[in-house]
């Protein structure tokens, strides 16, 4: 899917080309693989640049090798893009260390990352640790079709952590017992709601912060032997075709750091846009709250990031004074 969305992305940066850029006719593009808590902070920040620098902004979904090759170019096809730690740290070491030509920005809010289950399957079927995967009647919880494999989902197929899932589960003797499936998130969360209307089990690939868009206490993460830098060892399909054998992950995730980068460019270009996203700082309720909002309630997202940009008048001076 990413390869699909990147040709799409290159034709559409092809035309973008032939119209002026940054110091001519300023226009910034924000970029970031689609989630709900990502659309929901790229929305923020479109409002902030919009509304408190005067500068047209618009946000593409795509995923995160052709979000930081386009912001390598510093053409200003691809401007600022969420990041997440470990999960990308491949290209902060190509684009940010070795080439400089990306800047990293220091503020960042952490969440954790793991295998969730909803409350009541969990209770009910006493599913408390990843190893409860494995069991026989908990495998056939989630069974489709005739070769008596559950699922497990692990993430959208354009997301860097999705590939990590899928080594993760090896190590957890899940692959053999799991379709690992990929899909969009919006699809899955869907099910995952579904599931929780009707107490069903459903296995997924989760975080603290798109947990947000559930009622609170439906959903449970799976406990797992803790984070160790020593068995945590990921190789990114883009850096190596055989990057599954590769991979060692035999652990928990370590707590995602989610934070910022944009493209070199900005400093000279537009030095006020770069003083914003070096400014950002955003915590996890924060994030809940607006996550909550414009998915759980529906509310429209740039109407509902326009107006949080107007009530927290003191918040966004912050972001803009450092």
């Amino acid at each position: 899917m990413c390869r699909f969305r990147r040709i799409a992305l290159l034709l559409s940066f092809a035309a973008l080309c032939a119209t002026p850029r940054p110091g001519q006719a300023a226009e910034i593009v924000l970029g970031h693989p689609s989630t709900p808590y990502g659309d929901a902070i790229l929305a923020v920040i479109k409002a902030t640049i919009e509304d408190r620098l005067g500068i047209k902004t618009r946000v593409v979904a795509a995923c995160a090798p052709v979000i930081w090759k386009a912001m390598d170019a510093n053409r200003g096809d691809m401007d600022v893009g969420t990041v997440q730690l470990p999960n990308s740290q491949s290209l902060v070491d190509e684009y940010v260390t070795r080439k400089g030509t990306v800047v990293l920005i220091r503020n960042s809010w952490d969440f954790q990352q793991g295998v969730c289950t909803t409350k009541a399957a969990a209770d009910r079927f006493g599913i408390k640790s990843i190893y409860d995967m494995t069991r026989p009647e908990v495998v056939h919880l989630t069974a489709k079709g005739n070769d008596n494999k559950g699922e497990y989902w692990v993430g959208a197929a354009e997301w860097n952590s999705t590939s990590i899932d899928k080594a993760r589960a090896r190590y957890y003797g899940l692959s053999e017992l799991y379709d690992l499936a990929t899909s969009q998130a919006d699809l899955e969360y869907a099910r995952v709601a579904s599931a929780i209307k009707t107490g069903t089990a459903i296995f997924w690939a989760c975080d603290g912060a798109s947990n947000f868009i559930f009622p609170k206490g439906s959903v449970t993460m799976l406990s797992e032997p803790a984070h160790d830098p020593a068995k945590w060892h990921p190789v990114m399909p883009s850096q190596d075709p055989d990057w599954y054998q590769k991979t060692r992950v035999e652990t928990a995730w370590p707590p995602v750091r989610n934070t910022f980068a944009y493209a070199k460019h900005l400093q000279t270009d537009l030095p006020e846009v770069a003083r914003l996203i070096e400014g950002l700082e955003l915590n996890y309720d924060t994030i809940g709250t607006w996550t909550y909002a414009t998915v759980t309630e529906k509310r429209d997202l740039d109407q509902y990031a326009g107006q949080w940009v107007r009530d927290t008048s003191a918040i966004v001076n912050k972001w803009l004074a450092r």
